[in-house]
C-alpha cells in the first residue's frame, strides 16, 4: 500500500489527497472491527447499515473515474453487537462481460477531455465485447435508496439493483435494470438513462432525477418515482421532456415545494 502511495504521488503529489486514488482489495465476506479501532457502541443504537459509493480499481494510466463501483458497507447488528465492515464490487454488466469474455473494457472516462482518445477507448471496448456497447456501466458514483430499493448509479449507463443482507455482505440483485420498463432504451455513449443524482421530496416521499441525453432531443427528462401500496419504491409515477435548446451535461438538480430545478449550465 505504502509503495502504491508513493508511485501515485508522482503523478499529483499531496500527501492528504494520494491515499484517495488508490485502490483497495476487495473484501466481499465481512469481517468485525479490529479492536484497537472499534469503542462500544450504546444499547439503544439503531441496528442497520452504513454505506460509501466510489470507483476503484481502474489502472494505474486510466482515470480515477474509470474505476468499477466499490461499496464500502459498515453493519450495526442488533443488540450493540460487534461492527462488521465488507468491501463489495457492484457486479454489473460490464463485471459480468469482461468474466465471460476474459477480457477488461478499457477506462474512457480519463480520456474524455479528448476526443480522439475518447473515441479510441470506445472502439477497442466494442471490438473487445462484439458489441456496439463500448461504455462499462461501472455504477461507481452514487447509492440511491427509496422505498427500500437500493441502486448504484452512474451518469452514463443503467442502475444495478443491490440487497445488503443482514451478515452485511452485499449482493448484486439485478444488473443493468430499467426498473420494470420505467427507464428508456437510450444510447448509453450519450446519456439518458438515470442520472446518479436524484433527490427525495420530503412532503410526499417521490423520488426525482433529472436525467440528460446528448445525442438527440429532448435533451433532458424528469423522472419521477413513488412508493407503491407494498413499500416498494421506484415505481414509475411520471415522466416528461424537457426540450432545451442545446445538449447539457446535467449532473446535478434541485427539487422545492413545487417545482423540479434543471440545471441547464454551459
Amino acid at each position: 500500500q505504502k509503495q502504491l502511495e508513493l508511485d501515485a504521488s508522482k503523478k499529483h503529489n499531496n500527501n492528504v489527497l494520494n491515499t484517495l486514488f488508490i485502490s483497495v482489495p476487495e473484501r466481499p465476506s465481512p469481517v468485525p472491527f479490529a479492536q484497537e479501532n472499534y469503542h462500544e457502541l450504546p444499547s439503544d443504537f439503531p441496528p442497520g447499515a452504513y454505506i460509501r459509493m466510489g470507483p476503484n480499481g481502474a489502472d494505474y494510466g486510466e482515470g480515477f473515474l474509470d474505476g468499477d463501483g466499490m461499496l464500502h458497507t459498515i453493519t450495526f447488528p442488533p443488540n450493540a453487537a460487534k461492527c462488521l465492515y465488507s468491501s463489495t464490487y457492484v457486479d454489473s454488466l460490464g463485471r459480468q462481460k469482461e468474466r465471460q469474455i476474459g477480457g477488461r473494457y478499457v477506462g474512457t472516462l480519463g480520456a474524455a477531455p479528448k476526443g480522439l482518445g475518447l473515441l479510441g477507448a470506445v472502439a477497442q471496448n466494442m471490438w473487445m465485447t462484439k458489441s456496439t456497447n463500448g461504455q462499462k456501466d461501472t455504477c461507481n458514483t452514487a447509492i440511491s435508496v427509496h422505498g427500500g430499493r437500493i441502486l448504484a448509479l452512474m451518469e452514463q449507463g443503467l442502475p444495478s439493483e443491490l440487497s445488503i443482507q443482514r451478515d452485511g455482505s452485499v449482493k448484486t440483485l439485478n444488473a443493468g435494470t430499467y426498473l420494470d420498463g420505467a427507464l428508456p432504451k437510450n444510447d448509453i455513449l450519450t446519456g439518458g438513462q438515470l442520472s446518479a443524482h436524484g433527490k427525495t421530496c420530503p412532503f410526499t416521499g417521490d423520488r426525482i432525477h433529472v436525467s440528460y441525453c446528448t445525442s438527440n432531443k429532448p435533451y433532458a427528462r424528469v423522472d419521477i418515482f413513488s412508493i407503491n401500496d407494498e413499500g416498494e419504491g421506484f415505481q414509475a409515477k411520471k415522466s416528461f421532456d424537457v426540450n432545451l435548446d442545446v445538449p447539457s451535461m446535467i449532473h446535478d438538480c434541485a427539487i422545492t415545494e413545487k417545482y423540479a430545478v434543471v440545471l441547464d449550465f454551459p
